[in-house]
C-alpha cells in the first residue's frame, strides 16, 4: 500500500488530503488499483493578518504636530520586518515624498515606526504602507495594505 498525504493552504484555512492507493491483487485481472482518499479540513488555525489597532498621527487628523520626526503603526499582534518595509511611503499633497526610515520598535514588536525628516507646516501628508511591510511574528502573514492621511498644524 502506497500513502501520501497533502496539506494545502487556503486563505486561512488548512486542508490535509490522505490518499491510500491499493497495489494491484496480483490475481486479478483488473491491473487498476483502488484508491481511497480521505479528506479533511482541519480549520481556522488562528492565524490571522496583523491588524491596525491604532495609527499616530490619527487618519483624518488636522493639527499633526510638525515637530513629529517618528509616524507610527501600532498592531495587534507581534511583528516583524516583511519583505516589502522599505516600500512604504510618505508623500505630501504637492507629491513631494518625504524619505523616511521604517523599523519595528517596542518592547513587544507591535510598533512599526517610520523615521522622517520635521513635517512642513499646514501640508497634508498621505502615508502608505503597502502590503506586505510587516508580518505576524507567529504565523509569518504579512499585513494588507494600510493608507491614511493627516495634515500638519498651521
Amino acid at each position: 500500500m502506497v500513502v501520501r498525504l497533502n496539506a494545502e493552504r487556503t486563505s486561512l484555512l488548512n486542508k490535509a488530503i490522505l490518499e491510500a492507493k491499493e497495489a494491484p491483487d496480483r490475481a486479478s485481472t483488473n491491473a487498476l488499483a483502488k484508491t481511497r482518499t480521505f479528506s479533511w479540513d482541519a480549520g481556522d488555525n488562528g492565524a490571522a493578518f496583523p491588524s491596525v489597532d491604532t495609527l499616530s498621527p490619527v487618519a483624518g487628523d488636522t493639527g499633526a504636530d510638525t515637530g513629529a520626526d517618528i509616524l507610527s503603526v501600532l498592531f495587534d499582534e507581534d511583528v516583524i520586518a516583511g519583505d516589502n518595509i522599505n516600500d512604504i511611503t510618505v508623500i505630501s499633497a504637492g507629491d513631494s515624498g518625504v524619505a523616511c526610515t521604517p523599523e519595528v520598535t517596542g518592547d513587544t514588536g507591535v510598533t512599526l515606526a517610520i523615521k522622517n525628516g520635521l513635517l512642513v507646516a499646514d501640508t497634508v501628508y498621505n502615508v502608505v504602507v503597502p502590503a506586505g511591510a510587516v508580518k505576524s511574528a507567529d504565523f509569518g502573514l504579512g499585513n494588507e495594505q494600510i493608507t491614511w492621511q493627516f495634515k500638519t498644524n498651521a
